[in-house]
């Protein structure tokens, strides 16, 4: 990227219908690091200002053409129609009157100076040396401005590609879902995230004969980290070769605790493990609400069952898990912690 310029000269229009007036400012700012223009009228000052980016305005009061038209064709008309339409102009107003009228009005219209007639070249100089100074704080604080803003735009740009990412990355990895995985089990799932990258986690996979196994977690935080947490949470359970329901977890705990401590983040989840078979379930519940089940042969009962441990990333001992009965009819119900 080429170096943005050096700040351009201070641009100054004099309206003055004075020639000796304009001789003596000539002579002052002659060698100043300004770009000076003169004019006698205030429609050629308004055709001027048009027509270029000018930096101060430096007006009379009183032009002579004033005399043949209206008290609103003065310098304070002047003032008054560049401070509107172009607000960015410093202005600066001469007088040789001092009318305490004509200057409360030039002070409420915002006028930058006032400058009594005579002018001293030492007033003169400083206040337009003040202007330039301020007039390129304002374009170092506008280019900043608009630096910040190409960053800004860059790293949304980023951010919109992460969000991509792991919305990808939830979709084709964290929610794995068979609707039959066994005969005698049929599986549904909602998920309704409040944001577009969830940070949850459900998995389903027959892992031992006759077993089916249920992941639903959910990550603390949202976007790519949360969705590569859960990707590290199933990769660890798919790569782990002691297929029990404690050997899993531990193996789960010993992974993800410190990369989740590093992170500076947690996770509740719940695993279960139901048994065909045997007509057991068994439940590890890390911080998870509790897993509601709807008892066929109780009326259609529904009982809630938890465990005692705390989410992931918390340091705690070994995987304890709890087993309970199922029976034909029985429907499970499992929550993450973001419903």
């Amino acid at each position: 990227r080429s170096e943005s310029p050096e700040p351009s000269r201070l641009k100054v229009l004099i309206v003055e219908d004075h020639p000796v007036t304009q001789l003596l400012l000539l002579r002052r700012l002659k060698s100043q690091p300004f770009d000076v223009q003169f004019c006698a009228s205030e429609d050629e000052a308004l055709e001027l200002l048009s027509q270029d980016n000018w930096h101060v305005l430096l007006t009379d009061l009183h032009l002579a053409s004033d005399c043949e038209t209206s008290d609103s064709q003065t310098g304070l008309f002047l003032l008054k129609y560049v401070r509107t339409v172009w607000p960015s102009v410093s202005c600066v107003l001469m007088t040789a009157w001092g009318e305490q009228d004509s200057l409360s009005k030039a002070v409420r219209l915002g006028v930058d100076r006032i400058l009594i007639k005579p002018l001293k070249r030492d007033e003169l100089l400083s206040v337009l040396h003040r202007l330039n100074q301020a007039r390129k704080t304002r374009e170092a604080l506008l280019k900043a401005t608009h630096e910040l803003e190409l960053r800004r735009q860059s790293i949304e740009k980023l951010r919109t590609r992460e969000r991509q990412f792991a919305l990808l990355i939830q979709e084709s990895l964290l929610f794995h879902v068979q609707a039959n995985p066994l005969p005698g089990i049929s599986l549904s799932h909602e998920i309704r995230s409040l944001y577009e990258v969830s940070g949850d986690v459900l998995d389903v996979t027959v892992r031992v004969e006759g077993c089916i196994d249920i992941l639903l977690g959910d990550v603390m935080g949202k976007d790519m980290a949360a969705a590569l947490l859960s990707a590290g949470m199933k990769s660890v359970l798919a790569t782990t070769p002691d297929k029990s329901v404690k050997g899993l977890m531990n193996a789960v705990l010993a992974r993800m605790t410190p990369m989740l401590q590093s992170a500076d983040s947690f996770l509740t989840c719940i695993f279960l493990r139901v048994d065909t078979q045997a007509g057991t379930l068994e439940m590890v519940d890390l911080g998870a609400p509790p897993l509601l089940i709807q008892r066929s042969e109780l009326n259609n009962t529904v009982i809630q069952a938890h465990g005692q441990m705390m989410p992931m990333g918390i340091e705690q001992g070994p995987v304890t898990s709890v087993v309970l009965p199922i029976y034909p009819g029985d429907r499970i119900l499992l929550m993450s912690d973001g419903i």
